[in-house]
């Protein structure tokens, strides 16, 4: 429960500008959330043996820099994830469903929709049919980072048989949610009432396996 506790903290820290300056750079801020992430575990109670938790953020190019934090039951440990690609890539899978993930992408990466966001999120949507591992489930989760500085991570509502998500929760009896984003299991932007892809929305065909 330790990461969910601490992001959650921290998230709400960062969001009312109590720890973090506009003139800091990736780096900076890394480094600043990586040792209060390390203070607050030298106050938890539990000694966890693996803990993973990923900081991705913007530089002062607006281009994405990411960092793992990793505590292996011993220290902490800081390592650099790659970001520098020029077409959509995936930068890393974890969690106990991670290996059946990798297992399942074999099957679309070759795809006519290489290359692209959407194929990754197929995959996942995919699997999650019949997910085995037992500590994963529920409906998929998508959040956006956009490159430029006009906005921060947004979350974005998913459509799933019918039942509208957002953030894993089943959100039907809630009130319009009109200013989240709906997508379905193709990667369509959509319409919350109609549950059908937006009018003049692209679509976002399946790849062929």
């Amino acid at each position: 429960m330790f990461s969910s506790q601490f992001l959650s903290t921290m998230t709400s820290i960062l969001d009312e500008n109590k720890l973090l300056s506009a003139d800091m750079d990736y780096n900076e801020r890394s480094e600043l959330i990586f040792n209060e992430l390390k203070k607050c575990y030298t106050n938890y109670k539990l000694n966890n043996s693996f803990i993973r938790v990923y900081h991705i953020g913007r530089n002062k190019q607006y281009l994405f820099d990411a960092n793992k934090y990793t505590w292996n039951g011993r220290e902490w440990i800081k390592e650099t994830v790659e970001t520098n690609y020029q077409k959509s890539e995936l930068l890393f899978v974890d969690g106990s469903g991670g290996k059946e993930y990798n297992q399942r992408f074999q099957c679309f990466k070759n795809g006519n929709n290489e290359g692209t966001s959407r194929n990754y999120f197929h995959c996942f949507c995919d699997i999650m049919k019949d997910m085995q591992d037992k500590h994963t489930g529920g409906a998929p989760q998508v959040v956006s980072l956009y490159r430029g500085e006009k906005f921060n991570g947004m979350h974005h509502g998913v459509i799933l048989n019918g039942t509208c998500f957002y953030q894993g929760q089943n959100v039907e009896e809630y009130c319009d949610m009109v200013d989240v984003r709906w997508y379905n299991e193709e990667f369509e932007i959509c319409d919350r009432k109609t549950k059908s892809r937006q009018e003049g929305a692209m679509r976002q065909p399946i790849s062929k396996k």
